[in-house]
């Protein structure tokens, strides 16, 4: 009797919580010298270095 099994696939934490960082652009398409990342729970969007300071959308799961 066989007792092969295949792994079962745990859900981890190990998904970084921000994407990016991106560029930022000023109205006239030129690079500010900027970088920014955006919450993958909500989409907000904050300064690179600063995501302690972002204010996350209602029902965000982060």
């Amino acid at each position: 009797m066989s007792t092969n099994t295949l792994p079962t696939q745990e859900r981890t934490d190990d998904e970084p919580t921000w994407r990016g960082p991106f560029p930022e652009y000023d109205r006239f398409g030129e690079p500010t010298g900027c970088r920014f990342v955006e919450c993958r729970g909500c989409g907000c969007e904050v300064i690179a270095g600063h995501e302690q300071d972002a204010t996350h959308r209602d029902g965000c799961p982060l």
